[in-house]
C-alpha cells in the first residue's frame, strides 16, 4: 500500500493584535505613537498578545531621541517587527503602502482609512483588520482642493462596493474616536454599525492636576510645534500686545515651529518652552488657565485631553469634532473660528477667573476628562473590542 505523503500544517496565532506605529520611537514619539505603544503595553498586560509594526525608516530623520534609552526601556517588553512603507501618490495625495505585514491576527491602523487604501485591497484573505480612522476628515475645509473633494467622492463610490462584498464584511472592522466619524462611516461608506467601534482617545488623569487659580493675569497655554497653527496663537498674542493689555494676558507656547522662537519678545507677554519632559510639561499645564487648540484638523486632540485633565478651559478650532460633545457633558469651553473668535473666547475666560466659582467650574472639567477619557475608563472599552474582534 503506497503511503501518502504527509501534509504540512501551517501553525499561526490568530490571536495576536499588531499595532501600526507610524513613527519608529528611536526619532520621535507623537501622541499618536505614544497611544499606540500604551494600547500595546495595557493588551499585553491583560492576557492579549500584541506588538508593533514599526516602519524600517522614519522619513528625514537624523539623530536618535535625546530620552532614547529612557523611552525604549519602558516599552522594552513589546515585540517590535520591522516592516517597508512605500508611499503611493495620487493627485498629490500620499498613501502608505506597508510591506511585510503579517498574514495572522489583526493589524490596527490608527489613521485615515486614505491613508492606507493600498493596504485594504491587497489585504490577505481572512486577515481582521481594525482600523483606526482618525483621520477620516482629511479632505474637508476650504483648504483643500476641488481635486482632493472629487478624489474622495470617487474613492468612497469604489470602497462602499468594495467593502461591502464577500468576506470583507467579515474581515473589516473599524474604530472611530467621535460620533461624527461614526456617522460618516455609515453613510458615506455603507458600513454597518457592527463593524464600528466607537471608542475616544484617552489621558493619564493621573499624571496631571489642577492648581487653585493664582493672580490676576489669564495664563493661556498652547502646545505647537509644526502643524499645530502656533502661528495663529503667535498672532493672537501679537493683537493682545498691540493693544496694550500685556498686563492681563500670559502665553506659553510648548513646542517650536511656525515663527517661534526660543527668545520672543518679552514685553509680548509671550515665552516658548521647545524640548520638556512629560513631567515638566504636566506642571507647565497646571500652572495655566487656558489651552488653545486651533488647528482645523485636530480630530480630538491629546492636547486639549491633557488641559481638560487639569481643568483648563479649552479654546478649539469649531471643526473640532468632539468639543461640542465635551460641551454638552458641562464643561468650560468655547470653539471659534478666527483670530477675533479666540480673542472673545479669552475675554469672557478672563472674566470668568474673577468669579468665585471659577474653581468649582474647573473642577466640573476635570472630572469630565476623570469619568469620560480616563487611561483606564477608556482602555476597558478597548480590551472588549479587541476581545470581540478576535472571537468573530
Amino acid at each position: 500500500m503506497e503511503k501518502k505523503p504527509l501534509q504540512k500544517r501551517t501553525i499561526t496565532n490568530d490571536r495576536i493584535v499588531y499595532l501600526l506605529s507610524t513613527i519608529d520611537i528611536r526619532y520621535n514619539i507623537t501622541g499618536a505613537e505614544r497611544y499606540t505603544y500604551e494600547n500595546a503595553k495595557f493588551l499585553r498586560e491583560n492576557g492579549i498578545d500584541s506588538r508593533i509594526l514599526v516602519p524600517d525608516k522614519s522619513k528625514g530623520a537624523v539623530r536618535l531621541r535625546k530620552d532614547y534609552k529612557e523611552v525604549v526601556r519602558y516599552y522594552l517588553a513589546i515585540p517590535k517587527i520591522r516592516i517597508k512603507n512605500n508611499v503611493t501618490g495620487l493627485t498629490g495625495f500620499g498613501m502608505n503602502n506597508y510591506s511585510g505585514l503579517p498574514k495572522n491576527g489583526i493589524i490596527y491602523f490608527l489613521m485615515s482609512i486614505y491613508d492606507y487604501l493600498p493596504n485594504l485591497f491587497l489585504k490577505p484573505k481572512g486577515q481582521k483588520y481594525v482600523m483606526g480612522s482618525g483621520g477620516m476628515f482629511v479632505f474637508e475645509g476650504n483648504h483643500i482642493s476641488k481635486n482632493h473633494r472629487l478624489l474622495e467622492r470617487l474613492l468612497n463610490c469604489f470602497l462602499r462596493v468594495w467593502l461591502n462584498t464577500g468576506d470583507r464584511r467579515k474581515n473589516i472592522f473599524f474604530h472611530v474616536i467621535t460620533d461624527i466619524q461614526r456617522g460618516y462611516l455609515m453613510k458615506q461608506l455603507g458600513i454597518s454599525s457592527d463593524r464600528i467601534f466607537y471608542i475616544p482617545l484617552w489621558v493619564d488623569t493621573t499624571k496631571f492636576r489642577m492648581n487653585p487659580k493664582s493672580g490676576n493675569q489669564l495664563k493661556v497655554m498652547h502646545i505647537g510645534g509644526k502643524g499645530k497653527n502656533s502661528g495663529m496663537v503667535l498672532e493672537i498674542a501679537n493683537k493682545i500686545a498691540a493693544e496694550g493689555r500685556t498686563d492681563e494676558f500670559e502665553f506659553c507656547f510648548l513646542g517650536r515651529g511656525n515663527g517661534l522662537t526660543e527668545n520672543p519678545d518679552p514685553k509680548k507677554n509671550v515665552s516658548v518652552l521647545a524640548n520638556v519632559t512629560d513631567e515638566q510639561k504636566a506642571k507647565v499645564i497646571a500652572k495655566s488657565d487656558v489651552i488653545v487648540v486651533p488647528h482645523p484638523e485636530e480630530t480630538f486632540s491629546f492636547a486639549m485631553l491633557e488641559g481638560l485633565a487639569s481643568g483648563l478651559v479649552p479654546v478649539v478650532s469649531e471643526s473640532n469634532p468632539a468639543i461640542d460633545k465635551i460641551i454638552g457633558a458641562g464643561a468650560v469651553a468655547y470653539k471659534a473660528k478666527s483670530i477675533r473668535d479666540y480673542i472673545v473666547a479669552l475675554n469672557a475666560i478672563a472674566r470668568l477667573k474673577k468669579r468665585k466659582d471659577y474653581d468649582r467650574r474647573r473642577k466640573v472639567n476635570r472630572e469630565i476628562a476623570v469619568r469620560t477619557y480616563d487611561k483606564k475608563v477608556v482602555h476597558k472599552s478597548m480590551m472588549d473590542m479587541f476581545t470581540k474582534v478576535l472571537e468573530s
